[in-house]
């Protein structure tokens, strides 16, 4: 049998061979490599066959041009010559992939200020004072029934209403290290942050003075056992009482979260049964919109659970001065003491405007200040 002429492995020298390699394998890897061909091809030789698939290559060169211009389909011999690299063994260059934005910085909205609105503080001052009349309007004014007679004359008081003005604030020390080498910035993520909270914190305040103030609605209901018409019922009622107080019906209803979730499943299952294409109450959990009788309920997790106050912005005001962020560095301990701030007052100069429906059981009231009235 003829067979084709090959240069033996022993033409090419180790040492060429290794420097050809540029380092990609150990020696002890090459010589392995090198014996398992010579004893591999003198086998198949003995048998007769063509021998190893490497005995071809003259040179490493050879091989490694061989390699490069019939591509993928020899790529299986390298894995006898070359090691494996990845990304478990080379931790060094394989930097964390952070992402940029920081996670779980829920932004808060104040719906008890929102509702009745807020207006700036006056200039100076720690206690807010507004004056208010609260006497019966149907018993000023008469008919004189005979000429020259005396009228009506009664005596109009305007009382004085009166909130201390409260202040709100947090803040920490941050060091310079942590302000300058944080990426996201820290401070940013702080601010936002302390932001939300304060806003939380204020929202808070506002209810709980809204819900001090209020006056308990003739109308009841309750959430777990009332239907849509005992809601309804409730809400007429609360919006007249809330009309004979300020001259204005009912705009908003700000609700706890039982109260709200259960009028929300009223609304839809009103909404769905009716086939009304404008129906009075409405509801959508993707909005958290809800209306009942034609008034918004506004969901407001700083109000008790099963109350609603139902009011117009006529009633009160929230009065605030920020918030503000400010800064100081800190020299001694290479810091910036950063703060958020502001100061506030809830002022009800219509409290009978304030309207609480309950569900049949008084609401515990908490014991917070409550504004003062003098003549």
């Amino acid at each position: 049998m003829e067979t084709d002429t090959v240069t033996p492995p022993e033409a090419v020298t180790r040492d060429d061979l290794v420097d050809a390699l540029a380092g990609l394998v150990t020696r002890e890897q090459f010589d392995a490599v090198v014996d398992d061909v010579r004893r591999d091809a003198l086998i198949d030789r003995g048998r007769g066959e063509t021998g190893h698939p490497l005995a071809r290559f003259r040179s490493l060169v050879d091989y490694a041009d061989t390699l490069w211009q019939e591509g993928p389909a020899n790529m299986g011999l390298l894995t006898r010559a070359l090691a494996d690299q990845i990304t478990t063994n080379n931790p060094g260059v394989i930097p964390p992939a952070w992402v940029t934005s920081v996670a779980g910085i829920v932004d808060q909205s104040r719906p008890t200020i929102s509702a009745f609105g807020a207006v700036g503080l006056p200039a100076s001052g720690m206690e807010l004072t507004w004056p208010y009349f609260d006497g019966d309007l149907t018993a000023l004014v008469g008919e004189q029934l005979v000429e020259k007679s005396p009228i009506v004359s009664v005596r109009v008081d305007l009382k004085r209403g009166t909130e201390p003005i409260r202040t709100f604030a947090g803040g920490s020390d941050l060091s310079y290290q942590l302000i300058r080498r944080s990426e996201p910035s820290y401070r940013d993520a702080y601010l936002r942050i302390m932001l939300n909270a304060y806003a939380i914190t204020t929202n808070a305040a506002a209810a709980l003075d809204a819900t001090n103030a209020a006056t308990a609605s003739t109308g009841v209901w309750d959430p777990v056992a009332g239907d849509l018409s005992a809601l309804a019922m409730a809400l007429f009622t609360a919006s007249v009482e809330v009309s004979r107080a300020t001259g204005a019906p009912a705009s908003f209803v700000l609700a706890g979260e039982s109260a709200f979730i259960a009028a929300g499943v009223l609304a839809v299952a009103a909404a769905t049964s009716s086939g009304n294409v404008n129906p009075a109450s409405t509801a959508s959990a993707a909005t958290l919109a809800v209306s009942v009788a034609g008034l918004p309920i506004v969901f407001d997790p700083s109000l008790a659970d099963g109350v609603m106050l139902v009011s117009n912005n006529l009633t009160a005001k929230w009065h605030e001065d920020g918030p503000f962020t400010v800064t100081a560095e800190d020299i001694e301990k290479l810091g910036q003491n950063v703060a958020v701030w502001g100061m506030g007052a809830f002022a009800t100069s219509l409290p009978a405007g304030i309207r609480r429906i309950d569900d049949g059981i008084v609401a515990a009231r908490s014991s917070g200040k409550k504004s003062t009235d003098e003549k």
